[in-house]
């Protein structure tokens, strides 16, 4: 297992704070409750940083030229400088 694998687990975590935020601020906006609506947005941030975490490690697999990732191998530019892939 390479570190490149952690991508695709950091959108089903983002995924899941998404769906837990959701689900939580909504009941925390019909009750009124602070603590259910700071429980949102933190699943909030916490979605931001596991997208933020997927699309850095997609980039470094583009820079490095990681073509075991599906995405990578279907869009390969070798001959691309490294600051535009």
């Amino acid at each position: 297992m390479n570190v490149y694998t952690l991508g695709p687990v950091a959108l089903w975590v983002g995924l899941g704070l998404a769906l837990y935020g959701a689900v939580v601020g909504h009941l925390g906006g019909r009750r009124g409750d602070r603590r259910l609506i700071d429980a949102a947005l933190g699943a909030v941030y916490g979605t931001a940083a596991c997208v933020r975490l997927a699309y850095l490690l997609l980039t470094a697999a583009f820079v490095h030229d990681h073509f075991q990732l599906a995405y990578v191998s279907d869009n390969p530019r070798r001959d691309t400088p490294p600051l535009s892939k």
